[in-house]
């Protein structure tokens, strides 16, 4: 018995094997595609394949040619589910019937610009919670030290503490990054070249500078807490030490400052390879926010300015202010190696790839993926031109959320990526960053939108000084035009949205749009081997309507010729003077400011006055402006 037990058991399995195989021997696969809607592919989309019949659900991630594959499936109906963030969810039913090989394509739509991201419930990184960040901008307990007739010599600059206290604020990662002075101090600067000696006279009378202060921030990376701890005694007394250092923050963290002193700090306790910069805040008895700066990486990264050595009065009521001094160490002019051509990049940005979505209301949503290559070794935390208004709520690199920094835009508000390895030279990079706000757009009403933030309506990266190509796709309420740089290549409707796709095939310093209810008129201009486009609206923009009405017969639109003719003049004068010029087109585009304009590669932003004539100017501003009537 037991026997022919075991002998039914064997029976039962071979037969269910042999049954298995011949189920997988003909089981059929999926393989497909996720794109744009402009026919691109979406690399890191989630796609589900649900069983209709078993519920059962297999998920795979495109590769990074926006491809997926699902095997070994039996015949029945299954649900294929399609997502990734900054699109719509698609979902498409799929009937499997025999051992076939089913190949399809999905399109996935531009997410509604009404979608709110909230990273932290889908799993995401919450902005400034990056520990070492946090560490540094949130202080601490003071450590205190006498000083006495103790100078900080840095480049031209020297700081003499001739009595009272400095106060350290704890370490971070090891390293004393910042501290206060309360008592009696003066800073002193002698110009070593005589262009900066000439430019001393002109704001100060003299060729040096003397000013004496009672209070002090500072801020380092460099060996500052070692040498003037290795010069003081350790004291007790921290008294104003806390109202100087949140009266400091109140200064430095406010809406107009270009960058979070944190967030630099960070990049130098993440980089110790870097040479360590000195900056000093002091609240002077002529001058009340005197800061002076000594930053080897450049004085500026965002705009790529290659001195070293500033200062700078930060005092916006006095006479006074502005950059005082700007020059590079005084060692290298020595040496004979103080060039204004140094480059400080450590990223070289190559691609940007920018979806974005603008609604009604001029809320702007976007998605962009920016490819570059490291220049040096070890780097982490990278800054970007972003408006502070536009609020990031994502930022991956490889699919994986990682820390940033964004605070208030009403502070320092702006956007730095922390890395979670360093950077290595010569590997290629692709960040994604999900953000989303407003005030880049603002209703001048008749169709007129004047666009702001040209150059941080996207998280630009050394802008007008690093030259990348653009793949930019706008989604815009259909009854508006947007023009932008590079070529259009697709134009389509999704629903109440016109959407367009600009590539730029030749590397441009900067990308930008214009948008508006713009009529359009094209010439090919064979000469100059040039396509010129303009746009331009029928109605004025409100603050000029009533003045339009009383004048009579004013709109833009008229003058459009006149504008295309000119700009045909100009492109074959350039041609005859530098050569063919490389992009093939330009757009001329006009812009609700009435005295402000500036060109964009393959894209001009043309004041509204280019498009009155000179007795509708004269009659426009009063008579009295004479400078308009005629318009250059």
């Amino acid at each position: 018995m037991r026997k022919k037990l075991f002998r039914l058991i064997a029976i039962f399995c071979a037969l269910s094997f042999a049954a298995s195989t011949a189920v997988f021997s003909q089981a059929a696969s999926i393989t497909g595609t996720v794109k744009d809607p402009a026919g691109a592919v979406i690399t890191g989309a989630q796609v589900s394949l649900r069983n209709d019949g078993t519920g059962e659900t297999r998920t795979v991630t495109t590769d990074d040619q926006g491809r997926f594959k699902f095997d070994r499936l039996a015949p029945g109906r299954y649900t294929i589910i399609s997502s990734r963030t900054g699109f719509k969810t698609a979902e498409r039913p799929v009937i499997i019937e025999g051992a076939r090989a089913e190949a399809i394509e999905i399109k996935l739509e531009v997410a509604a610009p009404d979608v709110k991201v909230d990273v932290t419930s889908k799993g995401g990184v919450a902005p400034n919670t990056e520990p070492a960040y946090r560490a540094l901008r949130d202080g601490g307990k003071f450590e205190s030290y006498s000083v006495s007739n103790l100078t900080i010599k840095r480049d031209v600059g020297a700081i003499t503490l001739r009595s009272g206290r400095v106060c350290f604020l704890p370490a971070v990662m090891g390293r004393v990054v910042k501290a206060v002075f309360i008592g009696d101090g003066e800073f002193t600067l002698t110009p070593q070249i005589a262009l900066e000696k000439r430019h001393m006279r002109l704001i100060t009378e003299k060729e040096s500078l003397i000013e004496q202060f009672a209070k002090a921030v500072f801020i380092f990376t460099d060996r500052t807490y070692e040498e003037i701890k290795r010069q003081s005694q350790p004291v007790t007394d921290q008294a104003g030490a806390t109202d100087l250092i949140n009266d400091f923050n109140d200064r430095v963290r406010d809406r107009y400052e270009p960058e979070n002193i944190e967030a630099q700090i960070l990049a130098d306790v993440y980089g110790p390879e870097r040479p360590g910069f000195f900056n000093a805040y002091m609240f002077g008895k002529s001058m009340s926010d005197l800061r002076y700066y000594i930053r080897p990486r450049g004085i500026s990264t965002r705009s790529l300015i290659p001195e070293e050595v500033a200062l700078i009065n930060a005092d916006f009521d006095s006479e006074k202010f502005g950059i005082i001094y700007l020059a590079h160490f005084e060692s290298e002019y020595h040496n004979g190696k103080a060039s204004s051509q140094q480059d400080h990049r450590f990223i070289d940005i190559e691609h940007y790839r920018i979806e974005t979505v603008i609604d009604n209301s001029e809320k702007l949503t976007a998605r962009a993926d920016l490819t570059f290559t490291a220049l040096s070794d070890g780097e982490r935390v990278l800054g970007f031109g972003l408006l502070p208004a536009l609020r990031v709520t994502r930022i991956a690199l490889a699919d994986r959320d990682i820390h940033f920094i964004q605070e208030s835009r009403k502070q320092d508000g702006s956007a730095y990526v922390v890395l979670p390895e360093p950077l290595v030279r010569g590997r290629q990079y692709t960040l994604t960053l999900e953000y989303q706000g407003d005030r880049v757009i603002q209703d001048a009403g008749g169709g007129n939108f004047a666009v702001g933030a040209r150059t941080s309506w996207y998280p630009s990266v050394n802008a007008f000084n690093d030259r990348a190509t653009y793949d930019l796709t706008f989604k815009v309420p259909k009854k508006y035009s947007l023009v932008g740089v590079g070529k259009q290549v697709k134009n389509w409707m999704e629903g109440d949205f016109a959407a367009s796709q600009w590539v730029s095939e030749v590397p441009l310093a900067v990308a930008g749009f214009n948008y508006g209810l713009f009529k359009k008129k094209e010439v090919a201009d064979k000469e100059a081997n040039y396509l010129i486009e303009g746009y331009a609206t029928t109605t004025l923009p409100a603050y000029l309507a009533r003045a339009g009405d009383e004048i009579g017969g004013m709109t833009p639109t008229r003058l459009l010729d006149n504008a295309l003719v000119e700009a045909q003049n100009s492109m074959r004068i350039f041609n005859a003077w530098f050569g063919e010029a490389p992009y093939g087109r330009i757009a001329i585009t006009q812009q609700p400011q009435p005295f402000f304009g500036q060109s964009w590669p393959t894209l001009v932003y043309l004041p509204i006055i280019a498009f009155f004539d000179s007795t509708q100017r004269w009659m426009l501003f009063n008579r009295n402006l004479t400078s308009i009537t005629e318009f250059i």
